[in-house]
């Protein structure tokens, strides 16, 4: 079940999304498609706080690590919030209107990498126990690069038929499919001259880039599916 992480001064509380639903007068069935959004409960007084679960409940992944940030905020939080995410918002939208990637700024201190922008089908995953093997639901890329602040080694969770992100991340030799999709992996080359090319990278497959085909570094700017997209 997915979980809300609350801070407290006494610690990290977890509350259920569902029981924390129930709390708001929020269902969480999905809501039936309509002209105009169903009226709250006739008990119930449909706050703006009690908005940001049901734009968890509709929204893409993004949408949702963002609700689940804001919730136990201050008032002017969850209003900046609203702001930038109306009932209105298509689902598979970012959280802003420019798709930028959430937290990117903490991902450049914590990770060394830049992610740049995406539709919230492509995002960063933990690779688990062993780094260098990760689960076969989950994207690899793999750098020769050192000093890396947690590792050489970056996964990426995808979900949904299609999806995108751009990034930088250097000195790449190999990127390994997930299990399920034909990914598009644009690369630049430093040879000479540099090149930008696209790499197919199937389910499940090792593919080498930049070094890892004899060639100079490689930079990956790009993960896309379904692969011609």
């Amino acid at each position: 079940m997915s979980k809300f992480r609350l801070w407290s001064r006494g610690g990290l509380i977890l509350i259920p999304v569902l029981a924390l639903l129930a709390q708001l007068g929020v269902s969480a069935a999905p809501r039936a498609a309509a002209d105009t959004p169903p009226a709250p409960p006739p008990s119930t007084t449909l706050t703006a706080r009690g908005e940001v679960p049901l734009l968890w409940q509709d929204g893409g992944a993004q949408v949702k690590v963002a609700a689940e940030q804001v919730l136990p905020g201050s008032d002017a939080d969850v209003s900046s919030f609203l702001t930038t995410n109306p009932p209105a918002l298509d689902p598979a939208q970012a959280i802003v209107e420019d798709y930028s990637y959430p937290g990117a700024d903490t991902v450049l201190t914590q990770r060394g990498i830049k992610l740049i922008k995406g539709d919230g089908h492509i995002v960063l995953a933990d690779c688990g126990a062993n780094p260098d093997v990760p689960p076969a639901d989950l994207i690899l890329v793999q750098s020769l690069k050192p000093d890396f602040p947690a590792g050489p080694n970056f996964c990426f969770k995808a979900t949904g038929a299609a999806g995108y992100l751009t990034m930088e991340i250097p000195d790449v030799y190999f990127v390994r499919g997930d299990n399920g999709r034909t990914i598009a992996a644009k690369v630049e080359t430093h040879d000479n001259p540099t090149v930008v090319e696209t790499e197919k990278v199937e389910p499940g497959e090792w593919q080498a880039v930049g070094v890892g085909q004899s060639r100079g570094s490689a930079t990956i700017l790009e993960l896309r599916y379904p692969f011609g997209s």
